[in-house]
């Protein structure tokens, strides 16, 4: 998100998105204050930035279509996670399939 991608959060529940986004915020606002020490403005607008490219959704079959990566962070159960490749492939790119 940083370097200007769009990343797309995906969870089960709207408010877990605004948690997670809300400890996004607060880690960017600790990198921004060290990495902008000496300009503050920069650093807000540097989190600013790097906000406005992340988009949350509790569907991620309905976001997999336009995704060039993947990366899951579920429960360490390779049944679940099984689970929800075979249901994302479903939707996913062609590109993405055979990477």
């Amino acid at each position: 998100a940083a370097t200007g991608h769009t990343v797309v959060l995906v969870d089960q529940t709207e408010d877990i998105l605004a948690k997670s986004k809300k400890g996004i915020e607060e880690s960017l606002r600790k990198v921004a204050k060290k990495k902008f020490a000496e300009n503050p403005k920069a650093g807000d607008e540097f989190v600013e930035k790097t906000l406005s490219t992340i988009v949350t959704s509790t569907d991620a079959a309905s976001v997999v279509h336009s995704t060039d990566l993947v990366v899951e962070a579920i429960v360490e159960n390779l049944k679940v996670k099984n689970e929800l490749f075979k249901r994302l492939d479903k939707f996913a790119a062609e590109s993405l399939k055979h990477q």
